[in-house]
């Protein structure tokens, strides 16, 4: 068994091999992000329920990442909250703010086409008045769709796509039936 300080010394290195930030750890964890830089920089010495929080959670990150078998489905969102080509945007911001959604899928009939995000929005916001948002459609926002896997994809697959990409759309034959997010990820 590692003594306090050896644990405290390896956070760093299991962090960076799960491609973690110190903020996402921290999150995982329920302790600060300050706290997680002043340990990986040896500035403090580290509290055992402080080391036990973040090594339970790089435990069970480690074992979701290692774990053989594991498959899309057993990870996605099966709630996919989409809006079609043709939705005005104002509806679009007001569904993704509703549920708290940073980006969606824009579907033409069911066949994803695209992606409205946050930084469409803005771009959007910044060359538009409100008034206008009626009358401007997801597609003429809308940037390039979501990268689409099958269901029994790799979770190390997911992963790789997850470092490019907002999120990725899952889908049995040509049915959409999940989505992940990096949070739906991070979240097993």
């Amino acid at each position: 068994m590692l003594k306090l300080e050896e644990k405290a010394s390896e956070i760093k290195k299991r962090r960076k091999l799960l491609d973690l930030t110190q903020k996402e750890l921290a999150g995982r964890s329920g302790v600060s992000q300050s706290l997680i830089t002043k340990l990986e920089s040896g500035k403090i010495e580290p509290s055992y329920s402080s080391v036990q929080k973040i090594d339970s959670s790089l435990n069970l990150l480690e074992n979701v990442s290692q774990k053989k078998g594991s498959v899309a489905k057993e990870i996605m969102n099966r709630n996919v909250k989409s809006v079609g080509m043709n939705e005005k945007i104002n509806k679009t911001i007001k569904i993704m703010w509703r549920n708290g959604f940073s980006q969606m899928p824009v579907l033409d009939g069911c066949i994803p086409v695209g992606c409205v995000t946050e930084e469409d929005i803005f771009r959007i916001l910044e060359r538009c008045d409100k008034k206008n948002l009626k009358k401007i459609s997801a597609k003429e926002v809308m940037g390039e769709g979501f990268p689409i896997i099958g269901e029994n994809t790799n979770i190390s697959t997911v992963k790789e796509l997850l470092k490019e990409n907002k999120a990725i759309l899952v889908r049995r034959d040509k049915k959409i039936t999940g989505i992940i997010t990096k949070s739906d990820f991070l979240r097993t």
